[in-house]
């Protein structure tokens, strides 16, 4: 997983569904770890970013025939944190930016066969409006004296093309690339003085391979 400054990381997804008919209800976890990366050394180097996710899905979907292959779409709740932190003058002792909201998520994927037995490749995209807030805390030498919590509407934008595999039983492993913006799950401004004074709300990009299952019965 990489972020847009290009600092390294991992993602990991894993979803279960359960189907009947067309319709199914599905349950889906992923991870995003963004690696902290150098202090803070002056006005003209921005500190990078470390990030670490956790989201979770509740969907509803329906599935239908698109040609040689197939598609569906869900909907559903979805809940999400981010704990942001940034490397200020040393190593651990800038401010930590956590988000944590729950809102709606929709969603649309298409899978098409591939010749060889068992692969297929696929594409989704979906798009969640959350209603959250943004907590600063103080690290080590931060006393946090203007920390502030911030209420924000963090709207996400996420889509992944890859391939499918699947050897006939219940487990489809996945691989391919994916990609993530989400808007006003950070703040825009925070302060180097050591009192935690933040301003606006900013977003957030992630984007890397990505290796994920999802079991179906």
């Amino acid at each position: 997983m990489l972020d847009s400054g290009s600092q390294a990381g991992a993602y990991g997804a894993a979803e279960l569904r359960y189907g009947w008919g067309n319709q199914f209800v599905g349950f889906g976890y992923q991870y995003i770890g963004v690696d902290t990366g150098v202090p803070y050394d002056g006005p003209d180097a921005p500190p990078d970013l470390g990030i670490q996710g956790q989201i979770l899905d509740i969907e509803y979907g329906r599935g239908f025939m698109l040609g040689s292959g197939a598609a569906n779409w869900s909907v559903g709740l979805r809940q999400a944190t981010f704990d942001i932190e940034s490397n200020n003058f040393d190593v651990g002792s800038g401010p930590l930016h956590a988000f944590q909201g729950i809102g709606v998520r929709g969603a649309f994927e298409i899978k098409m066969p591939m010749q060889g037995n068992g692969w297929s490749w696929f594409s989704d995209a979906g798009l969640s409006i959350l209603a959250g807030e943004i907590e600063t805390t103080a690290r080590v030498i931060l006393d946090c004296t203007d920390c502030t919590t911030t209420e924000t509407t963090a709207v996400g934008v996420d889509a992944k093309i890859g391939l499918n595999y699947s050897a006939g039983g219940n487990a489809i492993w996945k691989v391919g690339y994916q990609i993530q913006y989400w808007n006003g799950v950070n703040v825009e401004y925070s302060d180097n003085i050591g009192t935690g004074r933040n301003e606006g709300t900013s977003g957030l990009l992630v984007h890397g391979p990505f290796v994920g299952v999802n079991l179906s019965f």
